[in-house]
């Protein structure tokens, strides 16, 4: 009842705005998606005005197995917002990835990266059985590069999010090719 409450509440807040995407971030034990930040970056790297916002949200955390109420809040709303397809990408480790291929159908990424980030591709088996490049590995992405950690991160596009072309735009911001524009609005 309370994540319903808390679903409605956040749709409430959001109806004047225009999401221009929204995106998850789980496990984030080393703050290397700090939501607040991100989204006031990739605001200006938009160039947004008016009502046209970005979600993001750093607070999920997930474990499998577990019943702690935060936990099976954060994967409940993490399959609600897929459901209604709300949530434009997700980025978590590498066994909740592997966990969410099996229950998710996924976007396949070719289509949505360039080609030169190929190499960072995982390609795999998901939830409507295809082998697709179901996630992308971050660890080379603004967020972690040259960092040294325990585990990857992989971002996963669900199958059914409306915001595509702006999942398109996440990643060329997410991995910048080095030695071009930095914004759109400077293309």
């Amino acid at each position: 009842m309370l994540l319903v409450l808390a679903i409605l509440l956040d749709f409430l807040i959001h109806l004047k705005s225009t999401i221009v995407l929204q995106g998850f971030f789980t496990n984030d034990e080393y703050n290397l998606f700090p939501a607040k930040q991100m989204i006031d970056d990739y605001e200006n790297y938009l160039d947004l005005t008016g009502n046209r916002k970005v979600i993001f949200e750093d607070s999920l955390f997930l474990d499998l197995g577990s019943s702690k109420d935060y936990v099976t809040a954060s994967a409940s709303k993490i399959v609600a917002y897929t459901s209604a397809k709300e949530l434009d990408f997700l980025v978590t480790t590498e066994p909740l990835m592997l966990h969410y291929l099996e229950g998710f159908a996924l976007e396949d990424l070719r289509n949505l990266t360039r080609g030169d980030l190929i190499p960072c591709l995982y390609f795999g088996k998901d939830g409507n059985h295809k082998y697709e490049a179901v996630a992308i590995d971050m660890t080379t992405s603004r967020f972690i590069q040259g960092r040294k950690l325990k585990e990857k991160y992989y971002l996963l596009v669900p199958e059914n999010s409306k915001r595509k072309e702006a999942v398109r735009e996440f990643l060329s911001y997410a991995f910048p090719i080095s030695g071009t524009s930095q914004s759109p609005r400077d293309r």
